[in-house]
């Protein structure tokens, strides 16, 4: 087992914890600077919800920055169109903002990712362009809001302050016997260690010790979702505003309705259907 820092015990007092059926859920209240990547589906902006509820109640003034991967295709080769995904972004940050009015949330980060359906194996695994930007902003605002300088400064004043915290909205797979496909996304499949936090949360260490990247649902799947969304009374006003349909433009009807044949639909409804009301 990890052994526990002192580090680590400062992320653990500083958290706000939720407590569901389906794992402890944990929530930094202490970072200088928030990130999320927001990608127009409801897990993240459900995150982004457990996110502001502290904030709001604990009149933290963290700024929050957002941001969004949007599968793109250049070519003409339509059926690798993907729905464009920024405004449903821009529809939660609406929604969020409006419904806690103090918190600071910036308009998102707008990237594309071309050539999504493109991947190549790096010896672990497949890493697709939509990765890749992601893993590339996320380094971006590590350094940005973590730079040198800063901890150096940190460091001379003796603080544990945590300067920067990402979140992400990853779940686990639904299990084999939920009627749902099997997953390509099987990293998804185990457990993550969460050093301590929430059962249902996970915990990296960014490039150093004032940078925290947490996944606060990766070690439960979509039905810990419906039931956070339902508990903060959120999930009938997110459900429509929200996509992760990743059906093409037939499917579709030009992106007009969500598919209900991918996988991440087939993943939505039954958690939509099965969770712990």
């Amino acid at each position: 087992m990890k052994e526990i820092t002192e580090f680590d015990e400062f992320l653990i007092k500083n958290s706000k914890h939720y407590t569901t059926p389906y794992g402890t859920v944990s929530i930094n209240t202490r970072a200088e600077n928030v990130g999320i990547f927001l990608s127009g589906g409801l897990d993240s902006a459900v995150i982004l919800c457990l996110i502001a509820k502290p904030f709001t109640e604990n009149n933290i003034t963290a700024p929050i920055q957002p941001v969004t991967v949007r599968r793109g295709n250049p070519t003409d080769i339509r059926e690798y169109d993907r729905v464009n995904i920024y405004p449903y972004a821009e529809k939660i940050i609406a929604y969020v903002r409006n419904r806690f009015p103090t918190l600071i949330i910036h308009d998102t980060i707008k990237e594309e990712a071309n050539y999504w359906w493109a991947s190549k194996h790096n010896g672990s695994g497949n890493i697709s362009s939509y990765t890749y930007k992601q893993e590339i902003l996320s380094s971006f605002l590590q350094w940005n809001y973590a730079r040198p300088e800063l901890v150096i400064e940190k460091n001379s004043q003796g603080l544990a302050d945590l300067l920067y915290c990402e979140y992400n909205g990853v779940t686990k797979n639904p299990p084999m016997d939920s009627g749902v496909p099997a997953s390509e996304e099987n990293h998804r499949d185990h457990y993550d260690h969460n050093y301590m936090l929430g059962s249902a949360t996970a915990l990296s260490r960014g490039s150093h010790d004032f940078v925290a990247e947490y996944a606060p649902i990766r070690n439960a799947d979509k039905r810990i979702t419906m039931w956070l969304a339902d508990y903060l009374g959120v999930l009938e006003d997110l459900l429509p505003i929200t996509r992760s349909c990743e059906g093409g433009p037939v499917e579709t009807e030009n992106f007009t309705k969500e598919c209900m044949q991918c996988w991440w639909c087939l993943e939505r409804k039954w958690a939509l259907d099965n969770y712990n009301k």
